[in-house]
């Protein structure tokens, strides 16, 4: 099992994202792809490490599957691996789908290992759909009683009752549309945490200018999107899409 890489993580980087299981590293890989947060670390965990290849950027752990090793060999390198974060961790988020086996029994002990260390930590799960078989029923409904022991802080997705509202009705469509859920969910749990004060973070550019009235910008800021219709390009909150004077350091005199 590998470790996280940052075993000394900067103290701006207080909060960690953990996507567990299928759903949970589809929804956190998400979150990477919309730009993350100022702060937020993510990673992934999965006992599959076919799915864990295709995660790119992204700290990913390749779990035991959960009749390799008794328990105390199991959690030994997962919770070496937590440790590590944790001493410059404010906030800890678990999103994972509770059917699932790994994202359900991963999750809990991710979580319960937290509260030992009196870390504030929270979950977003995804119930299984009305079509997934009785037996992920079965274990989300008692794996969701086990989290609100653990933590009070649990978001509930149900998709059972509303993933009949998604726009793609399909059934292969599903579970993707589940895991973009859990993640636009994550990042709205997680933006009343974001410091934006902290030092040497960039501050917004984007204000009202008292002057006129209107919204001013710094061109540097904005995303290619704008002229492409597309969303930004951004890494773990840095916006990539740069105009060709800035990436070849071109002055412009901006005639003040």
């Amino acid at each position: 099992m590998q470790k996280m890489p940052d075993s000394s993580p900067k103290l701006e980087n207080n909060m960690l994202l953990i996507g567990v299981g299928k759903a949970g590293g589809k929804a956190a890989y998400y979150v990477l792809q919309r730009g993350g947060l100022p702060g937020l670390r993510i990673c992934v965990m999965d006992s599959d490490a076919e799915a864990l290849g295709h995660i790119q950027g992204l700290n990913t752990i390749l779990l035991p599957e959960n009749e390799e090793q008794n328990a105390e060999e199991k959690y030994k390198n997962l919770h070496e691996a937590l440790e590590a974060q944790f001493p410059a961790l404010q906030l800890l988020l678990v999103v994972c789908g509770l059917g699932g086996r790994t994202g359900c029994h991963y999750s809990l002990e991710i979580l319960r290992h937290a509260r030992r260390h009196n870390l504030a930590c929270a979950a977003i799960v995804a119930m299984p759909h009305s079509f997934d078989a009785l037996e992920m029923h079965s274990r989300a409904s008692g794996a969701l009683k086990e989290l609100r022991e653990i933590t009070p802080a649990v978001q509930l997705l149900p998709c059972q009752e509303f993933g009949k509202l998604f726009v793609d009705k399909s059934q292969q469509e599903a579970y993707p549309q589940a895991a973009r859920w859990l993640a636009e969910t994550s990042l709205g749990f997680l933006h009343p945490f974001v410091d934006n004060s902290a030092p040497g973070r960039k501050e917004a550019k984007n204000k009202l200018d008292e002057a006129n009235n209107q919204l001013t910008f710094t061109f540097q800021d904005q995303p290619l999107g704008i002229f492409a219709g597309g969303l930004p390009s951004k890494y773990y909150g840095e916006n990539l899409d740069l105009p060709s004077c800035q990436r070849l350091k071109i002055h412009i005199d901006p005639g003040e």
